[in-house]
């Protein structure tokens, strides 16, 4: 693939053969994290192929991004056929790099890579590793171990993970793809019944209760039940869905509700939104929906959860409330919903946040410089390293 005339290239960077190998069938965070990645390397020239499980959205998406693909059927990471199709894959394409986000995948590829002599990373998103064998001796066989929070990696060492081989390589966020225009937001909220009055408040994640959908649905739907104006737009799947929807068609709030499945597509239901609430309360070792949201020119509040608060800046372009607090969501809600110029403020600086730090070409380039320099801890690349404790009283 041709390199991107818009990108800059580092002194001493390399065009790469890099394989990326995923055996998820979802596409969530961990699954776009690969594919913003993937694409953002592709076009900047380096030479990119994946082994991915057969028809998964990851499949699905790589091949509508023009990126070679290797399918297979995944069971575990000891399932022959992929061990199979890797090697395959391996011969085929002659990568530089073998890398993984898929914890179960970690010693198959280990393996692989010493046997084919081809260097290997590998991503950790969870906030745990049980293993101590994966944990504290693993990042010092692989040739990189990347953590995409500096809460990550602090919380690792604490377990006795090896700081000097943990780098840290925040999620790539695809910009340009989720900065939408007024022409598709008013299109999106009239497809969806959304009148231009209307305030929207949006969900993106998995529906379930370590991502707070129970906490901000019982803020919200009192607030629904007395302000016709107010909507609520879920953008996932999960456990929780169900209830939710049985819950809103018992309150007669149902036609403001918008349930959406999840979908590649996200950045029209981002531009629907007026404010995103990420209200985990479970450890979040980023939270990359908040990067995008921001992206979408959003503003945002987020929880004081593992790393949230490394995906914006608190009390800049967004507010960090405690977990699992209903009075601060609400106080927090209604400080935005009152002030257009704040929310204004908010999403100008997020926006800025997010293509400063976090834009796809970035972290790609941020990626390759660690994979051709030696074998150290790599920084977080933001101006300074947030501090998880900081709040913004709503």
């Amino acid at each position: 693939m041709a390199s991107n005339p818009g990108v800059l290239n580092r002194p001493g960077d390399q065009r790469l053969r890099i394989l990326f190998v995923d055996a998820s069938r979802n596409g969530w965070g961990t699954e776009q994290h690969l594919l913003s990645l993937a694409r953002a390397l592709a076009e900047t020239g380096h030479s990119i192929s994946a082994v991915v499980k057969r028809d998964s959205p990851v499949a699905l998406l790589l091949t509508d991004s023009g990126i070679r693909i290797h399918e297979t059927a995944f069971r575990g990471g000891a399932d022959p056929r992929g061990i199979v199709k890797i090697v395959q894959a391996i011969r085929a394409e002659r990568p530089d790099w073998i890398v993984t986000n898929r914890g179960k995948l970690y010693w198959t590829i280990w393996a692989i890579a010493r046997l084919t002599g081809v260097r290997v990373a590998v991503f950790r998103h969870l906030p745990e590793v049980r293993r101590w064998l994966t944990r504290c001796v693993l990042p010092r066989l692989v040739d990189r171990f990347f953590v995409v929070s500096e809460f990550s990696r602090r919380r690792l060492v604490a377990q006795g993970a090896p700081f000097d081989r943990l780098s840290v390589l925040y999620n790539p966020i695809d910009v340009e793809s989720l900065r939408a225009t007024s022409l598709q937001r008013r299109d999106i909220r009239h497809r969806l019944g959304i009148h231009p009055g209307d305030f929207v408040i949006g969900f993106v994640g998995r529906v379930e209760r370590d991502k707070g959908v129970q906490v901000l649905w019982n803020v919200i739907a009192p607030l629904m039940s007395r302000a016709t104006h107010l909507r609520f737009l879920c953008v996932g799947d999960g456990p929780e869905l169900i209830a939710l929807q049985r819950g809103a068609a018992t309150l007669k709030i149902d036609t403001r509700c918008h349930f959406v499945g999840w979908t590649a597509s996200i950045g029209e239901y981002y531009s629907a939104m007026d404010i995103l609430v990420a209200p985990s309360v479970a450890l979040e070792t980023f939270c990359r929906v908040v990067a995008e949201a921001q992206a979408s020119r959003l503003a945002v509040i987020g929880t004081r959860m593992g790393g949230m608060a490394e995906a914006f800046a608190p009390g800049r372009s967004g507010l960090l409330i405690p977990p699992n607090d209903g009075r601060a969501l609400q106080r927090a809600i209604k400080r935005l919903h009152d002030d257009p110029n704040l929310r204004l403020r908010f999403s100008e600086a997020g926006y800025n946040y997010v293509r400063n730090n976090f834009a796809a070409h970035k972290i790609a380039g941020d990626f390759i410089a660690a994979l051709s320099g030696p074998a150290v801890a790599h920084a977080a690349s933001l101006p300074a390293v947030l501090d998880t404790n900081a709040s913004a009283s709503p």
